[in-house]
């Protein structure tokens, strides 16, 4: 799965597509959903810790 199936996939910065799309190919990163990598704006960061 390629990060293009992640609705937030443009959030990730130019600097970093590279190393997030490799790390999704190597399953370290598969996303806080199904369909996204990250929280939501309005999610408090504590949470996102947790």
């Amino acid at each position: 799965m390629g990060t293009e199936s992640f609705t937030d996939a443009a959030a990730v910065h130019d600097w970093a597509r590279t190393a997030v799309e490799w790390a999704n190919a190597e399953g370290l990163i598969t996303g806080r959903t199904p369909t996204t990598l990250r929280y939501p704006a309005a999610t408090p960061p504590v949470r996102r810790l947790l």
